[in-house]
Order: C-alpha cells, then sequence, then structure tokens
C-alpha cells in the first residue's frame, strides 16, 4: 500500500479521526441489491415523518409544562442544560458505558442504513468508514454524493435521508421491547423496611444494626409497612427480647436473625432507627401499571433524580430484585437496553426535525424544491427550508433555556 493510500485511509480532524474501509461499501452493495430494501425504505419515510409529529409535539408539551408548572422548571434547573447532550461525561445521567454503547449503535445503524438506501437507489457512496473521538470509537460515517442528492427526485433522495431516522426508531423500538419482556421476568428478593439511620444507644444500634439494613420481619410476622411494625411493637412490653429477621447488603441469602432487647421507655417499647418502607413488590407492579398507562415515563432515565426509586433497574433498586431466568445479571442487560433505547429514539427525533442540514431539513428542502420548484425558485425553497430551521431551532433553545428565566 502506498504511502498517498494511507493518508486517504486515515483522516485527522481533530479530536475526530475518520478510518475509512471498504467492508462497509460491500455490505452497502448487498443489502442495496435487495429488491425489498427499495420498499422498506418508504417505510422510513413514514416513520420520519411521524416522528417528526410526535417530537414536535413533545418539544411544545414541554415548553408547556416549564410554563405551567413550577416543580417542571425547578427539575430542569436541578438537572442542567448538560442533561440534554447525549455526551456521556458532559451528561451527568448518561453512563460512560453503556452511553458510548448506545451512541455507538445508534450512529452505526443511522449511517449503515443512509449507506444501504443509497446503494439500492444507485447513489454514488463515496466513501465510509469509523469515526473516533480521540482514538475511541465513537460510530460511523458515509459520504453519500451531495450533488446527486441535490438534483435527484425529491421520492428518492428523502428516502435516503429517511433511512437514518427510519433504522433508529426500529432499534429503538426492538431494545424497548425486550427490555419491557425483560422487566416482566423480574421479581423481589427482598422486602422489608430499610434502615436509613441507627440512632447510637438505642435497642438496633446496641444488638449490631447497621444503616441499610432491611428489617424483613419479627418474630416470624413479615413486615412490609411502617403500620406493620407499629402494630408488632404495640403488642410487646419495654425490655421484651423479639427476633429480627435481617437482610444485608441487600442479598437475600445473606439473611439472619438477629435478638433485639427493646427499650424501656413511657413512650413504649422502641427500636431506635429511621426507617421507610422498601415496597419493592408494589414499586415492581407500580412501575409496569404507570408504563402501561403513560408510555412517556420510559423516557424517564433509571439514573434521574427520583425514577432511581421507581425504576426496578435503577443503580439504587436494581439490588432489591433478581431475574427468573438471568439472576443478577438482569441489571447490566436491562441498563443496556435502556439506554439503546433512549439514545436511538432521541436520534431519531432530533434528525427528524425540519432543521437545515439534518435529516429531516434537507428532506423537507427536496421536497420543496421537486414539488414546488417552478413556483418557488431556489430562493423560495432555501428561504422556506430556513424558516423551519430557525422556528424549531428557537423551540429546542426555549425548551433548554426557559427554566433558567423563570422564577
Amino acid at each position: 500500500m502506498s504511502k498517498e493510500e494511507k493518508v486517504k485511509r486515515v483522516e485527522f480532524k481533530l479530536p475526530l479521526i475518520l478510518l475509512r474501509t471498504e467492508k462497509f461499501s460491500s455490505l452497502f452493495e448487498y443489502f442495496g441489491q435487495r429488491r425489498l430494501t427499495k420498499y422498506i425504505a418508504w417505510i422510513g419515510v413514514l416513520i420520519m415523518i411521524s416522528v417528526a409529529i410526535a417530537g414536535s409535539l413533545l418539544i411544545i408539551n414541554s415548553i408547556q409544562s416549564l410554563l405551567t408548572r413550577p416543580e417542571v422548571a425547578e427539575a430542569q434547573r436541578e438537572a442542567g442544560p448538560q442533561s440534554f447532550l447525549l455526551l456521556p461525561g458532559f451528561n451527568p445521567y448518561l453512563p460512560i458505558i453503556y452511553g458510548w454503547i448506545g451512541i455507538v449503535v445508534g450512529i452505526i445503524v443511522h449511517e449503515g442504513s443512509h449507506g444501504i438506501v443509497a446503494k439500492s437507489l444507485r447513489y454514488k457512496v463515496h466513501s465510509s468508514g469509523l469515526l473516533f473521538f480521540l482514538f475511541i470509537p465513537v460510530g460511523a460515517f458515509v459520504e453519500v454524493d451531495e450533488k446527486q442528492l441535490q438534483e435527484s427526485k425529491s421520492r428518492d433522495a428523502v428516502r435516503v435521508m429517511a433511512a437514518g431516522p427510519g433504522a433508529n426508531v426500529v432499534v429503538s423500538l426492538i431494545s424497548l421491547g425486550l427490555l419491557l419482556a425483560l422487566v416482566n421476568g423480574i421479581y423481589p428478593t427482598v422486602d422489608g423496611l430499610y434502615v436509613v439511620e441507627v440512632l447510637e444507644g438505642y435497642p438496633a444500634h446496641k444488638a449490631g444494626i447497621v444503616e441499610r439494613d432491611v428489617i424483613m420481619a419479627i418474630d416470624g410476622v413479615k413486615l412490609v409497612t411502617i403500620e406493620d411494625l407499629s402494630k408488632i411493637l404495640a403488642e410487646k412490653e419495654p425490655g421484651e427480647t423479639i427476633i429480627l429477621k435481617i437482610a444485608r447488603e441487600a442479598n437475600p441469602e445473606n439473611n439472619f436473625l438477629l435478638p433485639l432487647k427493646l427499650s424501656e421507655s413511657t413512650d413504649g417499647p422502641r427500636l431506635g432507627v429511621k426507617i421507610i418502607p422498601l415496597g419493592t413488590g408494589s414499586v415492581l407492579e407500580n412501575y409496569k401499571a404507570v408504563v402501561n398507562l403513560n408510555p412517556v415515563v420510559l423516557f424517564l432515565p433509571p439514573t434521574f433524580g427520583a425514577a432511581q426509586y421507581f425504576i426496578p433497574y435503577s443503580d439504587v433498586l436494581h439490588v432489591f430484585y433478581s431475574h427468573n431466568l438471568l439472576g443478577n445479571l438482569f441489571y447490566p442487560i436491562a441498563q443496556l437496553l435502556f439506554w439503546i433505547w433512549f439514545i436511538n429514539i432521541n436520534l431519531a427525533i432530533f434528525n427528524s426535525l425540519p432543521i437545515f442540514p439534518l435529516d429531516g431539513g434537507q428532506s423537507l428542502r427536496s421536497f420543496l424544491k421537486n414539488s414546488f420548484g417552478n413556483r418557488l425558485k431556489d430562493k423560495g425553497v432555501k428561504y422556506i427550508t430556513y424558516a423551519f430551521s430557525l422556528i424549531f431551532i428557537m423551540l429546542v433553545i426555549s425548551m433548554i433555556a426557559l427554566p433558567y428565566f423563570l422564577p
């Protein structure tokens, strides 16, 4: 291989590195020659239009919520503007490993679909390859002939542009379906009263109870609510010894019985702990019910604030659950599926909006040029495309900036 060929294969646009390869071109050619590809591409167009409408409504609804619900604006202020960036390390709620995997999957699927549909419609694909950020793989790229896209029929150009968002939606829905199927196999391994604080000098402290223990039962009677505990203690006498069933480190195999002598107090018998109901069974059922009634909840990251105590596969709650088939492996798999779903659907929404030069904006320009080009001319097409772009850019900026201008 000559030195000149090496330069063409590897291009440095710091901090990005483009590694070109012919392997992707052969894949595009193979799938592009399938007869069904041209027809499936039309589904991508329908998906992109639907996602653009849904995304627009979501943005408008978000702005309306910010204006009418102070708690929404407060939550967004706490999250910060960086929470809108799909960049692990910058977005505080986006995990580094799962986030990068989701982004790599999303970009490869997006760009690869552009290349496949372009080949099926006999467009030139100048180059394709892998994209690195400081030697970290972040996705792929496909360079379709821009002049050919601008001069071709609207129905062909739009199919090429829509292929990316359409493929992202398909991948996101597959991941979401697998995630929901996985959640249906989750069951609680520990339930009871979660110890938030142990008061020094009181019976619980003397008996050896520590923070994050779970009191599962007293004298063989299961505890689920604080009322359960109050009812049992009301029947006991100060100074009486009771037997607690404790789960330590949220491990159902680390259960043990612990004798505890109740304090002698004028207020009645006391343990000397601050507790909250764990309620793992009800949390799981509530999550399933809410998801069925309001699927928008699925856009809520399991790393975000109070969501950590609502989503059973969050960092906080997953230790209290297991899976019928996967055991404790359900947690990393659930996280991976969620972030692939979340990142791909957001990539699809953003790229479908009529903002030039995103896929939605290029599709709008191509549609206007081919459908109304004789009446609008090139300047008219350009002005309308830019007008739509400006409107949606302002809506996105408003959604991000508005919380900081509200009381």
